[in-house]
């Protein structure tokens, strides 16, 4: 996708093939699998099939220029949530793993419940003495 500038942005797809832990290039420079698998479960979640038949063919367009290993496990996942491919090992993801099984749930709010607990916690009310009946 260009930018200004000359630059240009990757799309969906390459995101996630260059992210995976498969590929060959040292760790600081990828998010790692679990991230990767985590990003699958929000286009599913924000997108539906629609998102992620369009993020499969775009790994099918760049898919000779990475590493099987990589597009195959993109690929993988991306079809399972299509329905046209059962994964048999579980994902490194909660979230992906809890969708594939038929449980989905939306880890940003669950985040943000935690969050509103633990201010109610931080600031419970303090009891106050009773006025004294006389």
């Amino acid at each position: 996708m260009p930018l200004p500038a000359g630059l240009f942005m990757s799309g969906p797809a390459r995101a996630l093939i260059e992210n995976v832990d498969l590929r060959g290039r040292p760790a600081r420079y990828r998010a790692g699998t679990g991230a990767v698998e985590d990003r699958i479960d929000d286009l599913a979640r924000s997108g539906a099939a629609d998102r992620l038949r369009t993020t499969l063919a775009q790994l099918d367009v760049i898919a000779i220029s990475f590493a099987p290993a990589a597009v195959a496990h993109v690929r993988r996942y991306l079809t399972a949530l299509l329905g046209t491919f059962s994964v048999t090992e579980a994902p490194s993801s909660a979230r992906l793993g809890a969708r594939l099984s038929g449980d989905p749930y939306d880890a940003r709010r669950i985040d943000m419940v935690e969050g509103v607990v633990s201010v109610l916690l931080a600031n419970a009310p303090r009891p106050h003495p009773a006025l004294d009946p006389q």
